[in-house]
């Protein structure tokens, strides 16, 4: 693939997706998508979840290389589920990852 044909194509979509943005103050989601949409980033961090704990477990070093991911998802899940804020899965998972990665 011509590399000048991806550099066109990736600012076209760039500059599409700026367009999108400015465009949806004026367009309004039916409410049943706008409940959904609300479960877009749990969903997303559930798949990246998912995503570095399927090699862990398959590996040879098993769940004890899991074992921070796992720490994190559970912070992630209380975090979220006590406050049904869905940023707290960031604010409480990533430190939890961090502090049991270095400690484990």
């Amino acid at each position: 693939m011509n590399p000048w044909f991806v550099i066109l194509v990736s600012g076209i979509g760039s500059y599409a997706l700026r367009i999108c943005m400015t465009l949806t103050d004026r367009l309004t989601l039916p409410p049943r998508l706008e409940a959904s949409a609300e479960m877009v980033a749990p969903a997303a961090f559930a798949a990246l979840a998912a995503a570095s704990l399927a090699p862990l477990v398959v590996s040879a070093t098993g769940l004890s290389a899991a074992a921070p991911v796992v720490l994190a998802v559970a912070a992630a899940v209380a975090g979220t589920a006590g406050t049904g804020k869905p940023y707290v899965a960031m604010l409480a998972g990533m430190p939890t990852y961090w502090v049991a990665a270095a400690l484990m």
